[in-house]
């Protein structure tokens, strides 16, 4: 079972292809923080999201439900 910390702030994510993502992998403030600052640079990036997000989001956009769908982990590509 996983559990989510709510202290630790999350990392919001606004891409062109993807619309809002949210990442919560970051590892206290300051990790959160380097990776937000790496992701301002800039780039292509690929995003791993797990399988229920992938599968509800069909459905939360068919119900016109808004929603950020939560990154696992992400790689620069370029």
């Amino acid at each position: 079972m996983g559990r989510r910390s709510w202290s630790t702030p999350d990392v919001e994510i606004s891409t062109s292809d993807c619309g809002a993502l949210v990442f919560t992998g970051g590892a206290g403030k300051d990790a959160n923080n380097a990776i937000a600052e790496e992701l301002a640079q800039g780039g292509r990036f690929s995003f791993e999201m797990g399988q229920a997000t992938r599968s509800l989001s069909g459905f939360f956009d068919a119900a016109g439900i808004s929603w950020t769908p939560e990154v696992l982990s992400y790689q620069k590509i370029d």
